[in-house]
C-alpha cells in the first residue's frame, strides 16, 4: 500500500479510538463559551471543539505515530468559518495533501467535528458521512 493509504488509515483508526473515549468517559463535547479574543493551542480534540464550533482562532497539533495531525480555524470570514487540515511529519512538511475550507457557519457542527476525525466512518453513519463528503466537495480545495 501507498504511504499516504496507511497515514489515512491510522488517522481513522485514530479518530475512532478518541471519539470512542471520550463517550465512554462520559465527557460533554458541545461547545463551550470561549474568548473571542483568545487563540487555542491544542493538542486533543476536546481543547479545539469550541473554537472549531465558534469559528475562533485555535490550533490542534496532535501526534500520532507517523506525524501530526493539524487543524488550525483561522476564524470567521464573510459568514464563513475558514480552517486548514493537514497531516504534517515532525519538520512540518506536508505528508499528505490537506484541506483549506470556507464552509458557512451554521454548517459548522458536532458532525463536521467528528468528520474531520473519521468519526462518520462507523456503520449506521452513513447519512451524516455523505452530508459531509459534500460539504468538503463544496467548500474545501486541497491543499499542497
Amino acid at each position: 500500500m501507498k504511504k499516504n493509504t496507511w497515514i489515512i488509515i491510522a488517522i481513522v483508526i485514530l479518530a475512532i479510538i478518541i471519539i470512542a473515549y471520550l463517550f465512554a468517559k462520559g465527557k460533554n463535547i458541545a461547545p463551550a463559551n470561549v474568548n473571542q479574543n483568545e487563540s487555542a493551542s491544542c493538542s486533543d480534540p476536546t481543547c479545539l471543539l469550541p473554537y472549531f464550533i465558534n469559528c475562533q482562532a485555535g490550533e490542534m497539533n496532535m501526534p500520532f505515530d507517523s506525524g501530526i495531525y493539524t487543524i488550525k480555524v483561522l476564524g470567521l470570514e464573510d459568514e464563513k468559518c475558514h480552517y486548514q487540515v493537514a497531516i504534517k511529519d515532525n519538520t512540518g512538511a506536508l505528508l499528505a495533501p490537506g484541506l483549506e475550507c470556507r464552509v458557512p457557519k451554521e454548517m459548522i457542527t458536532n458532525d463536521r467535528f467528528d468528520h474531520l476525525f473519521g468519526g462518520d466512518k462507523v456503520a449506521g453513519k452513513e447519512a451524516i458521512l455523505t452530508e459531509q463528503n459534500q460539504i468538503d466537495q463544496n467548500y474545501c480545495l486541497p491543499q499542497s
